[in-house]
């Protein structure tokens, strides 16, 4: 259980690090919705 948080930690640390965001607003919607799907689902 332990080895699966970690794993689940190290997965999204390195997804949320990047830091580059699209200039388009209709990207950035979608980027955004993205998050709150996140945010519902995995937390």
């Amino acid at each position: 259980m332990v080895n699966y948080l970690i794993q689940w930690i190290r997965h999204h640390v390195t997804i949320m690090s990047e830091r580059t965001f699209p200039n388009n607003p209709v990207e950035l919607k979608a980027l955004y919705n993205k998050y709150l799907q996140f945010k519902e689902t995995e937390i």
